[in-house]
């Protein structure tokens, strides 16, 4: 019997929609290993955190979210007040906490995880009280994000996101942001809070984040013009953006940024508003069902 049997599975169709199979191989290797395996459906924006709130520890061992990063962080904010852990099934565009905790889209491997992988307590971020696992960017790619279209993202999956940010990189919008970290002030023009070493899929930019460490690590882009913008590019490509001249990491427990007011927000790849904003450490954690030998 497994030491986790009894699965619930939160579903968004849309983020799945690429790899639906995988989904149904999980759920039958679930099966085989003796688990029961209940299946919520989204429908709309904010169902999966309406799911992951009625969830109840005495019926369920942990819930598992089959959809991208913006589906968990769904889950994330409705698993808030629960002791339920979170598990992973990674069909969604990009799959970065996925990539963070070095889980691959192989049926076998992610149902093992679920049922008998260790648990792993992290750490989210919250930004004006939501939680987030991944990062949260103000800027550029939150700019992207706030820009790609629900159409193109589904017709080209992540090269939506390539085409948004090219636009934004066109018109090269960066804002002078008054940033203050643990109470220390400073200036930059684009700002990433981050727990995790990977963005956008697999490129390591922050090599020193961690999901378990109780602080962030804050990434500031201080050039401006579009050529700063296209060597971050091609820093992030080579998995050297952190040693880039102009670039700073800075390790933090709360970050705020008061003005400029109105600077597009993202929170683990979706828009979250605008400026201002304060950002802190949810300090009681959760736990995470992660994969035996990582990668």
């Amino acid at each position: 019997m497994a030491r986790r049997s009894r699965i619930l599975i939160v579903h968004n169709p849309i983020a799945g929609r690429r790899r639906r199979g995988l989904l149904r191989a999980v759920m039958r290797e679930l099966e085989s290993r003796g688990c029961t395996v209940s299946e919520r459906v989204t429908g709309a924006a904010g169902d999966a955190a309406v799911l992951a709130r009625a969830a109840s520890p005495t019926e369920f061992d942990l819930i598992a979210v089959a959809g991208g990063d913006g589906t968990i962080n769904e889950v994330v904010n409705g698993l808030e007040n629960s002791s339920l852990p979170l598990g992973l099934i990674p069909v969604g565009t990009a799959n970065v906490l996925a990539t963070e905790i070095g889980l691959r889209a192989d049926a076998r491997r992610v149902a093992a995880t679920l049922a008998d992988g260790p648990l792993e307590r992290i750490y989210p971020g919250r930004l004006n009280g939501r939680r987030f696992v991944l990062m949260a960017g103000i800027g550029l790619d939150a700019e992207a994000v706030a820009s790609v279209s629900l159409s193109l993202k589904r017709l080209w999956g992540h090269g939506a996101y390539l085409w948004s940010a090219f636009r934004c990189w066109v018109r090269n919008r960066a804002p002078d942001l008054h940033v203050v970290l643990d109470g220390q002030a400073t200036r930059s023009r684009w700002v990433i809070v981050t727990k995790s070493r990977h963005y956008a899929g697999r490129f390591v930019f922050v090599p020193d984040a961690c999901l378990g460490d109780p602080r962030f690590q804050v990434c500031l882009l201080d050039g401006t013009g579009r050529w700063a913008l296209l060597r971050y590019g091609i820093g992030l490509l080579l998995g050297r953006l952190a040693q880039c001249r102009d670039v700073r990491i800075v390790p933090a427990t709360t970050v705020t940024i008061v003005e400029p007011k109105g600077v597009p927000v993202q929170l683990d790849g979706e828009a979250a508003g605008t400026t201002p904003l304060e950002i802190s450490l949810d300090r009681d954690g959760m736990m995470l069902a992660t994969p035996r030998g990582g990668s």
